[in-house]
């Protein structure tokens, strides 16, 4: 919509300059029939001009352009329905938090912000299909770069048994609540709302990317 009525502003504006520049320019001894000329020639020269922009567009939209965005696009809508379908629960020791990837307006979780978290072994199992999604050589990058930060590569399993009380437990929902055993976030102490940050991270370049490629508002049930 934004293309069409700029291009349209463009075409009324050079019709206007093309009709009025001769008219204020025109010599003295010009006739009307010469001015009208003029005019003539000034709006078929841009009309030719504004034909070979729109072919140029055109080629762009209907070259690469166009169906590797689809695969961009597809492969973003794939992510998002996948997200939609995860549900996390963090356990504290007087309290039980569901957490749903896709929304990220926890506000009612303030009092926890502080908590610091530690996972089950089997999260990275848990969440193994939007991390497949997310390594999609179609992913915008943008996207999965703030998808990997969900990920731990090392999960450290030295808190004593008489401190595991200080931490909440992180799992996936679905998954074994037998034997389960937790760990902390490459090594280091994650809180609830640092947590809660790379979630909220994750929408926010979702719709902003989408913002960016489409022409409509974005009214996702995000």
């Amino acid at each position: 919509m934004t293309n069409k009525r700029t291009l349209s502003i463009v075409l009324i504006l050079t019709i206007l300059l093309a009709v009025i520049l001769p008219i204020l320019l025109r010599d003295k001894n010009e006739t009307p029939n010469q001015t009208l000329n003029i005019i003539v020639t000034i709006i078929s020269t841009c009309a030719s001009l504004l034909t070979l922009i729109i072919a140029i567009l055109l080629f762009n939209k209907f070259g690469i352009e166009t169906p590797l965005l689809e695969k961009n696009t597809s492969i973003v809508f794939e992510f998002i329905e996948e997200l939609k379908k995860i549900r996390l629960f963090v356990n504290g020791k007087n309290y039980g938090l569901m957490l749903q990837l896709h929304n990220s307006s926890h506000t009612s979780f303030e009092e926890y912000y502080g908590e610091r978290l530690i996972f089950s072994i089997e999260y990275l199992e848990g969440l193994k299909k939007i991390f497949k999604i997310s390594e999609s050589p179609f992913m915008p990058k943008t996207i999965h770069l703030k998808v990997d930060q969900l990920k731990f590569y090392i999960l450290t399993m030295d808190i004593k048994d008489e401190d595991l009380d200080k931490y909440a437990t992180v799992r996936v929902q679905g998954q074994s609540l037998i034997d389960v055993k937790f760990g902390r976030f490459n090594r280091k102490d994650m809180t609830l709302l640092e947590f809660l940050n790379i979630i909220d991270d994750i929408k926010t370049e979702i719709v902003n990317w989408i913002n960016k490629h489409s022409n409509y508002p974005v009214d996702l049930n995000l």
